[in-house]
């Protein structure tokens, strides 16, 4: 009993580390479903919106304030900024400190320019460092000034007069917009100014210009050097008090009262049928949010028991999920880049969920068709129907989703899961996209009708729904590449894209090895005609046909189907044409990867011929050496594991016999069928369906089905004993 036990325990301890990622995805997923209850938006009323009707009275249940509207007072709280004034205090010291710095440099300046022990460049590249402000140009004609000491006491003197008015920085507190008033404090004494009194940096310099033109009225260039000169000596002093202005501020605010009126309990706030305006809406807005303050403090414990609850039902939701995926669909369980994609979608359908029901959109608005959508291209129509089963029912337990919700979503999943499974064309998918949405809309229209909700209501729902519905698959569209890269998945929009004929690779095995293109084609469309009778996919069939030997374009001339002349393999030994012939698969892989063809193609490439063996030079080996083995003839492998690397087997093996027997092609279907027969026989007794998952009568309905193709293409003979 006890080693049972241990057993037991090993068992789960290995299957937690096996799937540890499969397992946090899955809790992922479940506490996004979950949160809704805690965030607590999910199961609030509705507020009616201004215009319109109230469908029943509503009454005040307790007293509250009105509260103003957020935009009311932000613009009573900029209006109280403004009527402030911010605080200067006039600095002396910055006056005297920069009136001296003139003084100083001023005195180095007309000793420079007098000076003729200086070149004239030596001069300007001295005076520009003292002087930051000028241009050359400024410096040259300040260099022609004789009367350098009454210009001197000129600049100082408006220097002087500009300081003693005082002025402020253009932006004296930067985060802001310039203030309309100001409160300056100069020697003790406060007054206020409006903005347009008080000097700043560029209003002083236009005062400090009129002094000038009054000493140099017929000099105009002396009064522009004068400015620019001046320029360097301007500093401020007019010192903004950052903590007494945000004092007086913060008082200021205070004042404001956030309420616009009072509510009495018992107070009709509107009465059924009643209209609903601003002053109405303001009132439900404050009662509301008063009623869930109220809750909040007054239920913690069921909240935090409702969140477990939540927690527990979705828990349960994506363990039944796993369990389903692990058990019908394990490929896929055990593919975590494809798992990781599934959880992904349905991760991301409950993030927007959470986003639009914050600003303010119903249940109606959740994308649940991008589920949809994403899994149907990658995987199958039952595979993309349960997903968003799962989806839907999380929706439902964490954001308290309705019948109608629940059924709306239900069918247009439904729709988009089994009918886009056939769509192979981008273009086509808006199809089943418009039926589902038509469809659901009508459910959501007739299910909200029955219950008596508002036509206004059912307008916003059906509009909410409708918009959802068309934007969520087409995006999903737009990601499907990403998504693929990262999936590892193809879609069949991909691999229709690679199916066309006009592709890269197809367009140079046509030009380069025509007989081999022709043949990729038959043995293409052969395998999509037998996948679609056995169930399996027809276009991963027709593509991984159409592609499953390109390797042969590096060496097209050693394939008999391309060959029309002189037989290269006549010049060589059994060996090495071995070694040719059987490496088209390997490099068909390497060349399919430079072209970035999706991993079931490149499997198929590399799966198509098996292990089988190259009969024709085997047997003349042979007859060079009785000694040598057949498994030196084999191809490298693998053998087929899909269904659709099995049937390329079987329609390339089947169209190269028929198309050998140049001088002997069967006339009746019956002779056509005993060949192919007896060669795939051969491949069945050799393993090479081994590991696909092909049950024999798969095989004979597929060469039933791909006898009168091939019948009908050879009606002509085609020679050579080996492809």
């Amino acid at each position: 009993m006890e080693i049972s036990s241990k057993k037991s325990n090993f068992a789960k301890q290995s299957f937690i580390r096996k799937n540890l990622w499969q397992l946090i995805i899955l809790f992922i997923i479940a506490s996004i479903f979950s949160l809704p209850v805690i965030v607590d938006y999910a199961g609030n009323p509705a507020i009616p919106q201004i215009g319109e009707i109230a469908q029943e009275d509503i009454i005040a249940p307790n007293e509250f304030d009105v509260k103003k509207p957020d935009s009311v007072l932000e613009a009573e709280k900029r209006t109280v900024l403004r009527s402030v004034p911010v605080i200067l205090n006039l600095d002396h010291k910055i006056q005297d400190s920069m009136l001296t710095r003139f003084e100083n440099e001023w005195v180095i300046i007309g000793k420079i320019i007098k000076t003729q022990n200086m070149t004239a460049k030596s001069k300007t590249d001295t005076l520009l460092k003292l002087l930051p402000n000028l241009t050359p140009q400024q410096i040259e004609q300040l260099m022609l000034v004789k009367d350098t000491g009454d210009f001197g006491r000129i600049l100082k003197a408006a220097l002087r007069i500009a300081y003693s008015k005082g002025f402020v920085s253009m932006n004296p507190i930067s985060d802001e917009e310039p203030p309309t008033l100001f409160n300056i404090k100069r020697d003790g004494a406060e007054k206020t100014y409006p903005n347009s009194m008080v000097s700043n940096e560029n209003t002083i310099l236009i005062d400090i210009g009129k002094y000038l033109e009054r000493q140099y009225s017929n000099l105009p260039d002396r009064v522009n050097i004068g400015l620019a000169v001046a320029k360097n000596f301007l500093v401020p002093n007019l010192i903004f008090d950052m903590e007494l202005t945000r004092t007086k501020r913060a008082k200021a605010l205070a004042q404001i009262k956030p309420t616009k009126f009072h509510v009495s309990k018992g107070e009709k706030i509107v009465g059924k049928h009643e209209k609903i305006n601003p002053e109405i809406h303001q009132k439900l807005v404050s009662l509301y949010e008063t009623l869930r303050e109220k809750s909040a403090s007054l239920n913690i414990l069921s909240k935090i028991s409702a969140a477990f609850g939540t927690f527990a039902l979705s828990l349960l939701i994506v363990t039944l999920f796993a369990i389903f995926i692990n058990t019908r669909y394990t490929k896929v369980w055990n593919n975590l880049r494809f798992f990781t994609t599934i959880g992904i979608s349905i991760i991301f359908v409950g993030i927007s969920a959470h986003i639009l029901r914050l600003i303010g959109l119903t249940n109606y608005a959740i994308p649940i068709l991008f589920v949809s959508a994403i899994i149907v291209s990658l995987g199958d129509d039952w595979l993309a129907f349960i997903c968003a089963i799962t989806t839907i029912l999380l929706l439902t337990v964490g954001f308290r989703g309705n019948a109608t919700v629940i059924t709306s979503y239900i069918f247009v999943s439904a729709i988009v899961s089994f009918k886009a499974r056939n769509i192979h064309l981008r273009n086509l998918f808006y199809r089943p996209v418009i039926y589902a949405t038509l469809s659901g809309i009508s459910v959501v229209l007739v299910l909200n009708v029955f219950t008596l909700t508002s036509w206004a209501e059912i307008l916003r729902f059906c509009a909410e729904f409708g918009i959802s519905n068309i934007i969520s698959p087409f995006l999903a569209l737009s990601l499907l590449p990403l998504v693929e890269k990262f999936s590892g998945q193809v879609s069949d929009f991909s691999l229709m894209d690679l199916s066309d004929i006009n592709s890269i690779l197809l367009r140079k095995l046509a030009v380069e090895a025509p007989g081999t293109f022709n043949h990729s084609i038959l043995v293409g469309n052969t395998a999509a005609a037998a996948a679609e009778v056995i169930g399996a996919s027809t276009i991963i069939a027709k593509t991984g046909g159409y592609y499953h030997d390109i390797g042969k374009l590096i060496h097209p001339q050693y394939f008999d189907e391309n060959q029309t002349g002189r037989n290269p393999h006549d010049a060589l030994s059994p060996f090495e044409s071995y070694r040719i012939l059987s490496a088209h698969p390997r490099e068909g892989v390497e060349l399919g990867t430079l072209h970035n063809l999706p991993k079931v193609i490149l499997d198929i490439i590399e799966q198509h011929h098996g292990t089988s063996v190259i009969e024709f030079f085997y047997r003349k080996a042979r007859e060079l050496n009785p000694a040598v083995v057949m498994d030196e003839f084999r191809y490298p492998g693998p053998k087929p594991n899909t269904v659709e690397s099995a049937l390329i087997m079987i329609c390339d093996t089947a169209e190269a016999a028929i198309r050998s027997r140049k001088d002997e092609l069967p006339e009746s279907e019956k002779e056509i069928r005993k060949i192919i027969e007896n060669l795939i026989i051969e491949k069945i007794e050799d393993g090479q369906f081994d590991n696909a998952p092909i049950s024999i009568a798969d095989i004979q309905t597929t060469i039933e089905t791909i006898i009168p193709i091939l019948r009908g293409v050879h009606h002509t003979r085609i020679a050579r004993e080996f492809h």
